[in-house]
């Protein structure tokens, strides 16, 4: 604790640490102490003295409890849970699904040439009723990724939940997508399987990159 002036001119304290119960309890057995006997003068001061110091230490006590419970408020509040996730072509054909782990099979999965660009792929992610839903909204969370093999696939990001894939060589590899949020991640799929077919020429590619403007 730290001495500070106020209150009058006269010197009461400032803790400089969490007020913790055992503190607290410190702190009235201070200002509970026998009062020496003194001039009517001294002893105003001196009662003035232990309110002040009393006082204090409630409020800081009070002050302490109300932050650590908006603290565990505000952290449960920004966590984003989800059970699944879907992946969508441009045109809303469902590319892969995932929940609780478990694929589905006998989807298109992702594809795209080398050197090539797919189309927009959208996300959309599962709740715990298998019901779709939007991702966060705010800018604490973000799309994020882990290509296998770096030398065959890029990942195109343009903000938001969706994505381009970015064919580098022919061959196969995985991609794993996040939802991060500062330096963790809430929430990510398995490793998902990308092929990345023969090279094609720029202007043979099937999507090109200027329909995005359209």
């Amino acid at each position: 604790m730290i001495p500070a002036q106020g209150w009058n001119d006269r010197i009461v304290v400032i803790p400089t640490q969490p007020v913790t119960p055992d503190l607290f309890r410190g702190l009235l057995t201070h200002s509970s102490q026998p009062m020496p006997e003194q001039s009517p003068t001294q002893n105003k001061g001196f009662i003035m003295k232990k309110l002040q110091f009393l006082a204090l230490a409630i409020f800081s006590l009070i002050f302490a409890a109300c932050g650590d419970s908006n603290s565990t408020s505000t952290e449960q509040h920004e966590h984003f849970e989800v059970e699944g996730w879907n992946l969508y072509s441009a045109e809303w054909d469902t590319l892969y699904s995932v929940y609780r782990g478990k694929e589905v099979s006998k989807l298109p999965g992702l594809k795209v040439n080398a050197n090539c660009m797919s189309s927009h792929i959208n996300i959309k992610f599962l709740d715990e009723n298998k019901k779709e839903i939007a991702g966060p909204n705010n800018d604490e969370h973000s799309l994020g990724w882990e290509v296998g093999n770096k030398k065959i696939l890029d990942i195109e990001w343009e903000g938001g939940w969706g994505f381009h894939l970015k064919g580098l060589k022919e061959g196969e590899t995985t991609l794993i997508l996040k939802v991060k949020h500062h330096d963790h991640a809430d929430a990510k799929t398995p490793e998902i399987k990308v092929v990345v077919d023969k090279a094609l020429d720029a202007d043979e590619c099937p999507f090109q990159e200027d329909e995005d403007e359209d």
